[in-house]
């Protein structure tokens, strides 16, 4: 059996008093799509902070390709392979959805500064290897009728994807996705479901954080259910439908097959 590209074990994180996870362990399988799921104010944007380093626990480690990195800055991890998205769209303003994305590989950028300043042939090779990046992600999100808009004027579904197609553009090997389909339609996130499978072919590693519960039981491999920041069950999405305690903290009768 594969090694888990995420471990988590015994974390818990407190906010002066307020125990936001509890003593939470799961591991995160390389290849494959795990949920975390539960009502809201469950902690799970929370343990997403604490993977991707913009919390560090109260207590607890994580694991991240076999290297503790519980207390390691959320550039650090992106440079190590971990992007992600958030649940409010984050996009640079005043710049077109093309510069967006140029914008988020740069800040991955390995030239020195002496090759940025005087334009140098490592600055050269990499500026080109980044537009190539840059077109490559726009064709792959269909996007390409918006490439020079400003950021801010596109749909809402487009800005969505531009989230997105800024986290691949850091070539991740665990792509975190916050609530993603904020604001789309039904067709949208059928859209979104069929992006997120070309994602996964990719070999890239997808952690979700959704409420519609039919994405998330259709392109799940595994669901962490959290209640109160406690894992309150962990398994498939047939395990998770059938489970008493997740039906009737969180799911609803409708789920019981």
């Amino acid at each position: 059996m594969a090694q888990p590209i995420v471990r988590v074990k015994n974390l818990s994180k407190n906010f002066e008093g307020l125990q936001a996870v509890k003593d939470l362990s799961f591991d995160v399988e390389p290849n494959l799509v795990t949920s975390i799921i539960g009502p809201n104010g469950a902690g799970k944007t929370t343990v997403f902070n604490l993977i991707t380093g913009y919390y560090w626990p109260t207590s607890g480690e994580i694991n991240f390709q076999g290297h503790a990195v519980s207390r390691v800055s959320p550039c650090r991890l992106a440079a190590r392979g971990i992007s992600r998205t958030f649940q409010t769209t984050s996009y640079f303003r005043g710049k077109t959805v093309k510069q967006n994305l140029l914008m988020a590989r740069h800040t991955q950028q390995k030239a020195s500064l002496w090759s940025v300043l005087t334009r140098g042939s490592v600055y050269q090779k990499e500026e080109r290897e980044i537009r190539m990046k840059a077109e490559e992600i726009i064709q792959f999100l269909n996007i390409q009728r918006y490439q020079n808009d400003p950021a801010e004027g596109v749909p809402t579904v487009v800005k969505q994807l531009l989230a997105v197609g800024m986290a691949l553009m850091v070539e991740p090997h665990l792509l975190l996705l916050d609530e993603p389909t904020s604001g789309m339609t039904a067709e949208e996130v059928e859209q979104l479901m069929a992006l997120i499978g070309k994602i996964k072919e990719r070999g890239i590693t997808v952690m979700l954080i959704e409420h519609r519960m039919r994405m998330v039981m259709g392109i799940s491999d595994k669901i962490v259910v959290l209640n109160f920041g406690e894992k309150i069950a962990e398994g498939t999405p047939a395990e998770i439908r059938r489970n008493n305690s997740v039906i009737a903290a969180y799911l609803g009768k409708e789920y019981v097959i």
